[in-house]
């Protein structure tokens, strides 16, 4: 299968992501999907890889982000300014099978999916070392037909599925129609984003396959500032809450 254009607009925040920003573009550029960098401030060579990235690649735009140091802050301003219909959220320091969107492209069409997700290896940019997150996609937990609503996953739905984004592919109009945005964390911006999308879908599907490489001991990732916001996560589990309540989705 090919991606026809305008099918996935794929949405890469990056800030200070020069060691493994031009590994990320050149494999979306492999996709042949439209892809917008929204640069959140970088003070480091940045600047100058989007440039080039921008002048050898017409689908290619490049947006100042807001500089508020949440990649929340910087999806949303790229979603804002996305077209296409599906939306890929990914980050700039992981690296990803080159058929990773053909592949989530597919199986949401298939099935006409809002949301469908893939499963992932954990890479340690420190040791090199690639393993297995028992945490990425709990299939044996999900119902066994393909798509379901999320509301057939019942709870499970929480603990079946990971809060990340990037693993993902999520269709444009049922985002927008929901109004579903990124909370404006440091570390915990995807969660609510996820979840309420999962929560709400009509239609979520997923491939038993692994897809992307989810880099961990990255210093230059918000992942590694847990210590400075350790109970951010109770804002998103209650913006959470809060949501399922007024969408009359809390009962089950």
């Amino acid at each position: 299968m090919t991606i026809e254009r305008n099918d996935i607009l794929a949405v890469i925040p990056t800030y200070n992501n020069e060691k493994t920003l031009a590994r990320v573009i050149g494999e979306v550029r492999r996709y042949c999907t439209d892809v917008l960098v929204v640069n959140d401030g970088s003070t480091d060579s940045t600047p100058a890889i989007l440039e080039e990235f921008a002048a050898g690649e017409p689908r290619a735009r490049i947006l100042a982000g807001p500089g508020r140091g949440t990649a929340g802050a910087a999806r949303n301003l790229g979603m804002a300014e996305a077209t296409g219909d599906y939306l890929a959220f990914l980050d700039a320091d992981d690296f990803f099978l080159p058929s990773m969107l053909e592949e989530l492209h597919g199986r949401a069409v298939a099935d006409d999916a809002d949301v469908v997700a893939a499963k992932f290896f954990v890479y340690n940019d420190v040791t090199r070392e690639v393993t297995q997150a028992e945490w990425m996609l709990k299939v044996d937990e999900l119902p066994r037909r393909r798509p379901f609503a999320g509301s057939d996953a019942g709870a499970g739905l929480f603990t079946a599925f990971n809060p990340a984004a990037w693993n993902k592919l999520f269709r444009a109009d049922f985002v927008r129609g929901h109004g579903l945005e990124f909370q404006e964390l440091r570390r915990t911006n995807d969660a609510y984003f996820t979840y309420m999308s999962l929560a709400l879908a009509k239609k979520i599907t997923y491939l038993d396959r692994h897809l992307v490489n989810y880099r961990v001991a990255n210093s230059a990732s918000l992942q590694a500032t847990v210590h400075q916001d350790p109970l951010e996560f109770v804002q998103a589990l209650e913006a959470m809450r809060a949501t399922l309540q007024e969408k009359k989705a809390w009962g089950w």
